[in-house]
């Protein structure tokens, strides 16, 4: 597999790199960027690059509201590592801006949600023209879509994973952690110039172009606070009024706790416990409190008795009959009110389904032909033309161009 991969990295880079497809750990120059001024400074050296490999690091398992504590950026034969921890004002990472929505300069990532999201809450980055190995082999219907995986396919180097739950706001960062945040950037460029020639021998790679100017645009959403978050707990659903009542103080006293010790609230009491706590038959059962697992050891009693005082008042209020419901989100814009003939959504969601998959065929994912996505905002908008589809989000010109008639037709076919 590795030779056969080398052959895909275009002539152009490989003549560059002379025959090298990138520089090992050792061989790459490092530089730590933890100044305003050294991020000015290396800013025009970026800026020259066709490409640039990026990635980052939270601290989510370990704070109250994750922060990204390190930025990779990646050339062919340098890492750049920038430590937004020692910045004064998180702001200054802004001009990072130039390079992110740079039209010119293709950023490539391996998991590009949870990163630009990341970046676009922390510094307001704005993204334009991106590329993401996950995505892309994915749709390319690989076996293994990690990392790891596709460098120790391509290259027959191993990635170190063992450190993935490191607290990344942890200064200094030893040399081991560093390596391996490093080595997230360092060989993205050669894997992004496979899996770029393989799209295109597969015919998709207008395809995926489109997924990816919507990951780009891609809006960081805030975590949303409407009083009922309690009620969005799996298993909430199968507590009655006085055990949705108890739910509600519970969740409220977990946000407190954790929020206070700057923790993530799994770290206080998991979803689980807070349903079993919520189940108790009496607040003055204290064996059955005692019973549950997942309570901290360490202050147990303590504990025991402050949820028992919230239980108790808990008890003494009103019980929840009733939790408001949530219009789901519609994508694709408002439905389209027609009166006959009837449009079966189910039969057309199989059928497209169906379709997509003998389209793809076992070489690429059948995402790749239509995405979950785009089936459902057809459903909604119920297109009559091909003019139609273009307002479809998540179908794109290239996909109208190869599949539009046919789109148009199982449509049709479904409305009795």
């Amino acid at each position: 597999m590795i030779a056969s991969a080398y052959r895909h990295i275009r002539r152009s880079y490989w003549r560059r790199i002379k025959g090298k497809p990138f520089f090992s750990l050792d061989q790459a120059r490092c530089h730590w960027i933890d100044t305003p001024s050294k991020l000015r400074r290396i800013l025009p050296r970026l800026l020259k690059e066709k490409e640039l490999a990026i990635d980052t690091e939270t601290n989510s398992l370990y704070a109250y509201q994750e922060r990204v504590c390190l930025v990779q950026i990646g050339t062919y034969d340098e890492d750049f590592i920038i430590d937004p921890l020692a910045f004064p004002n998180p702001e200054e990472l802004g001009v990072l801006n130039e390079i992110s929505s740079n039209p010119r300069i293709e950023k490539i990532f391996h998991g590009s949600d949870y990163d630009i999201s990341g970046l676009r809450r922390d510094f307001g980055l704005e993204w334009e023209n991106i590329f993401d190995t996950y995505l892309a082999a994915r749709y390319l219907n690989y076996d293994k879509v990690g990392l790891m995986d596709l460098v120790a396919g391509y290259f027959g180097i191993y990635l170190d994973k063992t450190l993935t739950k490191f607290n990344w706001a942890i200064r200094p960062i030893p040399d081991a952690e560093l390596n391996y945040a490093r080595e997230d950037v360092r060989y993205l460029i050669a894997v992004k110039m496979i899996l770029d020639q393989e799209l295109h021998d597969a015919g998709i790679r207008d395809h995926i172009q489109t997924d990816f100017d919507r990951l780009s645009a891609k809006e960081f959403q805030e975590r949303e606070r409407d009083g009922f978050e309690f009620a969005r707990i799996k298993g909430a659903v199968n507590l009655n009024p006085v055990q949705l009542r108890r739910l509600r103080e519970l969740y409220d006293y977990r946000e407190k706790k954790a929020r206070s010790r700057d923790v993530p609230t799994f770290k206080v009491f998991s979803n689980q416990v807070l349903l079993d706590i919520a189940r108790v038959a009496s607040e003055d059962d204290f064996a059955a409190l005692q019973q549950i697992k997942g309570l901290p050891g360490a202050r147990r009693y303590q504990v025991i008795q402050e949820l028992r005082s919230l239980l108790i008042r808990a008890d003494h209020r009103a019980p929840i009959e009733s939790i408001p419901t949530k219009e789901p989100a519609k994508r694709g814009g408002k439905k389209k009110k027609i009166a006959q003939p009837y449009f079966s959504r189910k039969r057309a969601s199989d059928e497209l389904k169906s379709w997509r998959q003998s389209r793809a065929g076992e070489k690429i994912h059948p995402n790749a032909v239509l995405p979950n996505a785009a089936i459902d905002a057809l459903l909604q908008a119920e297109p009559q033309t091909r003019e139609d589809l273009f307002s479809i989000p998540y179908l794109g010109a290239s996909r109208i161009r190869d599949y539009g008639d046919e789109i148009l037709a199982i449509l049709k076919k479904c409305k009795l």
